[in-house]
């Protein structure tokens, strides 16, 4: 009896082993740390047009259900370079002009830009394009210029002579000098530095300014280019580079330039940039208004001091402004001229209204003294 009573007790705790390992089986599954979703791998945006691309998401941390990782904000579109208001030709290049010989260099043959010599200041001694560049083309260009204000004082004027001011730092008395504006005066004195100019008005300043608008915008004019130079290989030229020799004789005035179809960038070393072509519309004009303010009389006011007395050549020319000069040449000399002040200054400039637009327009770059 107490056998059979042993054996069903060993039997019993066999059973419950059992009962008690299954459940720490069931509870080791179901822990959140094991039961957790393995997030998605993060995306990164991709950046459009030239931008940067996006920052790429975190993971998703693990839980019962792990979140996934966020996405990657997108890359910004890159901005597009500007062309001049061109065509949408190619960027500006950054040529480097390499001297490859006496009065040679090395210009690029390639990507649209072609050497031509412009007579940038007219074809001097007639239409004959430099030695070595045969080939001519007249072409138009803008004739540039601007709209401008004129103010006109009212109410006063700052007409009169000046005052000087000498000593150190010019905290001298000022002193009158016989000179009327606008007029050359014989006049021989020693006039020291430091020195400082001050206007000694004959009356009242004005009070007052009219404006007028003043249309100086020139008309196309001839723009002549010359081309057909031979480039020879040389070695101290870049990939798509030959050496030329620049123009010379008879048109020393000619300029190396490159010219492109459309209109486009100049490189930095050859900037400056002029827009011809076969016609030139000049759709431009000046606004119809403008205004002016009063200012100081003192404002662009100069005393030029000169070595003959027929005011011939210059001196030196000190601003009558008041402020101390105190480096240069003295203003001493056997007669002057000084300047007045308006006593105006232009507040709203005219609008310049309209735009020069070319027929096959082609864009020229030099670098004047290049």
């Amino acid at each position: 009896m107490s056998y059979a009573l042993g054996m069903v007790r060993q039997l019993v705790a066999v059973l419950l082993g059992g009962l008690l390992l299954t459940a720490g089986a069931c509870n080791s599954l179901t822990g959140v740390d094991d039961l957790g979703v393995m997030p998605e791998s993060s995306s990164s945006g991709s950046a459009s047009d030239g931008g940067s691309s996006g920052t790429s998401g975190t993971s998703g941390t693990s839980g019962t259900s792990g979140t996934s990782g966020t996405s990657g904000t997108s890359g910004t579109s890159g901005t597009s370079g500007a062309v001049d208001g061109g065509d949408g030709g190619p960027p500006a290049p950054n040529f480097m002009l390499t001297n490859c010989g006496n009065n040679q260099v090395c210009l690029p043959t390639t990507d649209g830009w072609s050497p031509v010599a412009y007579l940038a200041f007219g074809t001097f001694g007639g239409s004959t394009c430099p030695a070595g560049w045969p080939t001519q083309l007249d072409s138009l260009k803008s004739g540039g210029g601007s709209c401008k204000c004129n103010c006109s004082p009212a109410g006063g004027s700052c007409a009169g002579s000046v005052d000087v001011r000498s000593g150190v730092a010019c905290g001298g008395q000022p002193t009158p000098l016989a000179i009327t504006a606008g007029v050359c005066t014989d006049l021989t004195t020693n006039l020291a530095l430091p020195i400082a100019i001050s206007p000694h008005l004959s009356g009242n300043a004005p009070t007052s300014c009219g404006a007028a608008v003043a249309d100086n915008l020139n008309s196309p004019n001839k723009a002549t280019t010359c081309s057909g130079a031979t480039g020879t290989a040389n070695a101290k030229c870049d990939v798509g580079e030959l050496c030329f020799t620049k123009p010379t004789s008879p048109q020393s005035l000619a300029e190396t330039c490159l010219i492109h179809d459309g209109e486009v960038s100049c490189p930095s070393k050859l900037a400056t940039r002029t827009v011809i072509g076969t016609a030139v519309t000049d759709g431009r004009s000046c606004g119809a208004t403008c205004a002016c303010g009063t200012t100081s009389c003192s404002n662009g006011a100069t005393l030029e001091a000169f070595s003959s007395p027929t005011c011939a050549a210059s001196v030196r020319t000190v601003p009558a402004d008041g402020s101390c000069t105190t480096t240069g040449a003295a203003p001493t000399g056997d007669s002057y001229r000084y300047t007045a002040g308006t006593g105006c200054n232009v507040t709203t400039p005219p609008a310049a209204l309209g735009a020069v637009t070319y027929a096959s327009p082609r864009t020229l770059c030099c670098s004047f003294g290049f």
